[in-house]
């Protein structure tokens, strides 16, 4: 995919299949995936979905700290969803 691209990353959060190394501490994997992504490429332009995240237990610090250009929201009606868009896109 080009890096310089805006690009969607919709990530699954479901722990059903979950990496064996991770299931003693489940909330690892989203920040493990999230901080890959942004090892890899700027993300300020890209927009990032997160669902399943009802399941999340943990706090979403890092999400602020990988994206500090984008507006954050997650879902107020329970549904476990996290959208992350530019600012001013």
């Amino acid at each position: 995919m080009p890096g310089d691209a805006p690009t969607l990353f919709w990530l699954d959060y479901d722990y059903e299949g979950a990496d064996a190394r991770l299931k003693a501490d489940p909330d690892a994997r989203l920040e493990r995936e999230l901080r890959l992504l942004a090892s890899l490429r700027d993300l300020s332009r890209d927009v990032l979905l997160v669902d399943d995240l009802s399941l999340f237990q943990s706090d979403l610090n890092f999400v602020t700290e990988l994206f500090p250009r984008h507006l954050i929201n997650r879902s107020p009606q329970g549904t476990g969803i996290l959208i992350a868009i530019p600012q001013g896109a």
